[in-house]
């Protein structure tokens, strides 16, 4: 059953339902974000059913709170949990999906429905927050927000820093600035502009999938060719060129190829 909330939880076998699911997401420096949903299913046996925030997603697991698997299935989002009466069930997996990029401004948007902490990477100045969170904790690193879908825009201090494992670590003090939106528009100002000119030996093509590229930090190759109605074997020939000439960089992503910009 879908809900008007992201996430949605059936309990298949008796008439109880529920979106009660606290989330913790985990950003890293790379735009990848480790989820964590803790759902609660009342010790009540049989199965649940869970829709994910996203298709695109690695390193899926179902475990209880103690770490032990439980059995599953898993049809693109839609997943299926073999409760056997565990009161609570812990729903982990990676994605990139929920992270963009324009220039230096990273923005990572989702809604998980119930109450979500959020924990951003060390050396991160916020530069906007919708809405504003419940809590905030300075010394861990966290936003916590009482539901629904949420905004956050933040910038990476320290540049040329070696990307992190994309594993939990301690979280450095982030920075919220008093005038957010006044930060946002000096940003705006000083930030740099497309990188590619006439020089570069590129067709037109070839520089607005760049510059698409570019604004967003991280597109599916498959988006690329329905925004700009390319050909597969056309695209890959492209991206190849792009990807040889240092342009961009391509990651299977579940199967589906990202592309993201090399500066």
């Amino acid at each position: 059953m879908r809900r008007a909330c992201a996430l949605a939880f059936v309990m298949l076998l008796s008439s109880f339902a529920t979106c009660a699911a606290d989330t913790t997401v985990t950003l890293y420096r790379d735009g990848y974000a480790e989820m964590e949903h803790f759902i609660s299913s009342n010790g009540i046996g049989g199965t649940t059913e869970a829709v994910l925030l996203t298709e695109d997603y690695e390193n899926l697991s179902v475990t209880t709170e103690s770490f032990v698997p439980i059995y599953y299935d898993v049809d693109e989002a839609l997943l299926v949990v073999y409760t056997l009466g565990e009161d609570t069930i812990v729903v982990r997996y990676e994605t990139a999906m929920l992270t963009s990029k324009d220039g230096a401004l990273w923005t990572a948007s989702l809604d998980a429905g119930g109450r979500t902490t959020l924990h951003l990477p060390a050396s991160t100045t916020i530069v906007s927050v919708d809405p504003m969170p419940s809590e905030i904790d300075l010394d861990a690193g966290t936003l916590t927000f009482s539901g629904g879908a949420l905004t956050v825009d933040y910038y990476l201090e320290l540049e040329g820093v070696q990307q992190e494992d994309r594993r939990p670590s301690g979280i450095a003090l982030i920075a919220i600035p008093v005038a957010g939106a006044v930060a946002y528009l000096l940003y705006r100002k000083r930030r740099k502009s497309f990188p590619w000119g006439e020089e570069e030996g590129l067709d037109a093509l070839e520089k607005r999938v760049l510059r698409h590229v570019w604004e967003r930090g991280r597109v599916r190759e498959s988006d690329l060719r329905k925004e700009f109605n390319i050909p597969k074997t056309s695209a890959w020939r492209m991206m190849k060129r792009l990807e040889e000439g240092g342009y961009i960089t391509i990651e299977d992503n579940n199967g589906s190829n990202v592309v993201s910009i090399n500066r």
